[in-house]
């Protein structure tokens, strides 16, 4: 295991430690981050989020993270299938593997896009840009922002094991 963040509990009254393990396992897989990281917060028991659009964001926990002197880098949703969402979209998201063992839940990388040959799959998902202009998907419930990554210069999804490209 890599990043170790200090972690503080607010207003949390479930067992979260998932969210730890998870979210600490993201951010050794964003370099930008995993620099500056060293505080993490879970804010509140994970729940659902009614969205002003009719849409719910699925059960999730949420929370920040900080710089050893307290400044705020990003907040997270951290969702039980793995996924990890940054709400600064130069840190994106990360989806992890989340395998059941005797003891607890692991957390593993599946895959992070850093080396030079990227495998991604040209997208038969539906894309389209935000109100700000970045690319996102539609995972049949909701949008999901799609990860930029700048040493391949492609924004792209991981969905289902595989990674696709948005294509403009």
């Amino acid at each position: 295991m890599g990043k170790a963040l200090r972690w503080a509990r607010k207003g949390t009254t479930q067992d979260v430690q998932w969210v730890e393990r998870q979210v600490d396992s993201s951010v050794d897989y964003v370099p930008a981050l995993a620099d500056k990281a060293v505080k993490a917060s879970i804010q509140g028991d994970p729940h659902e989020t009614p969205k002003a659009d009719g849409n719910v964001d699925p059960w999730h926990a949420s929370g920040i993270i900080e710089s050893a002197s307290g400044t705020r880098l990003t907040s997270y949703h951290a969702y039980p299938d793995g996924l990890v969402v940054f709400s600064k979209t130069r840190y994106g998201q990360v989806q992890i593997s989340v395998a059941e063992s005797s003891s607890s839940q692991a957390a593993q990388i599946t895959q992070y896009v850093h080396s030079q040959d990227v495998q991604a799959a040209t997208t038969n998902l539906t894309w389209r840009l935000d109100a700000q202009g970045y690319p996102e998907w539609w995972n049949g419930q909701q949008w999901i922002q799609g990860q930029y990554f700048s040493e391949h210069q492609k924004w792209m999804a991981w969905v289902g094991g595989q990674w696709y490209e948005y294509q403009f």
